[in-house]
């Protein structure tokens, strides 16, 4: 192909670009699927789920809304706009979903916190509750999507598109297990009143994990301590090691 032909069909191609360019509504959408972000989708999805609510509730314009580490078991926290400096509700999503509609019902739980009244899981914001369609399954306040509210979360989440985040899992830790707790000595000798060699046996319990990462120091004489197992002789203890 010679080079006037070349000209000619990046000159064609780049008018078809200003063309769709030009196109205001295609041109917004352009922007936004190039720019959505995580805040962004729960932003947008606030906006639509506030039409879930009955038209008699004032939720606030907007909130502060983020993903993060609620806790063990815990899907979603509000907390209050007085603590915030920008006066917003701020609501955080628990890292562990990047399911769609799993994450429009956490946030629709949310913000119902949102409401006067509905700080804790009482009557009002039981009440709330079976307005919207989420029914409340646990005492604690755990609600799940009921029927009825399904088919509008799932038309919501396919108005939002893909949720972009990815989920991280959290490690599982069996509840019944305790961490073993080591019972520490302070065998080393100082100088008595009577310039006797004598033992300080300062005595200290510290859990298992801790006596592994770090050196533990007597904190009458700032020396090592010991395993008492091992003082003792009756059993292996664990070495502690000076950092």
């Amino acid at each position: 192909m010679e080079n006037q032909e070349i000209v000619s069909v990046v000159t064609d191609v780049t008018e078809e670009i200003k063309d769709i360019v030009r196109d205001k509504d295609v041109r917004e959408k352009i922007l936004k699927e190039s720019r959505i972000t995580r805040e962004k989708w729960l932003e947008d999805a606030y906006s639509k789920l506030k039409g879930v609510f009955p038209a008699s509730y004032d939720l606030p314009q907007t909130a502060s809304i983020s993903v993060g580490d609620c806790g063990m078991d815990v899907l979603g926290r509000c907390y209050n706009a007085t603590i915030h400096t920008g006066n917003l509700f701020t609501i955080i999503l628990d890292f562990t979903e990047d399911r769609p509609l799993n994450v429009l019902g956490t946030l629709l739980h949310e913000m119902i916190h949102c409401l006067e009244g509905c700080r804790n899981h009482g009557n009002k914001f039981m009440k709330v509750c079976f307005e919207v369609g989420l029914a409340m399954v646990c005492k604690n306040g755990h609600t799940e999507i009921t029927e009825q509210l399904k088919p509008r979360l799932e038309k919501i989440a396919q108005e939002l598109g893909p949720f972009p985040h990815k989920k991280i899992v959290r490690p599982i830790r069996d509840r019944n297990m305790r961490e073993p707790a080591i019972k520490l000595i302070c065998i080393n000798g100082h100088e008595g009143p009577d310039t006797e060699n004598l033992h300080c046996e300062y005595r200290i319990k510290e859990k298992f994990f801790k006596v592994k990462m770090e050196a533990f120091k007597c904190p009458v004489c700032d020396r090592l301590m010991q395993d008492l197992r091992v003082h003792l002789g009756t059993k292996k203890g664990v070495e502690v090691e000076d950092v």
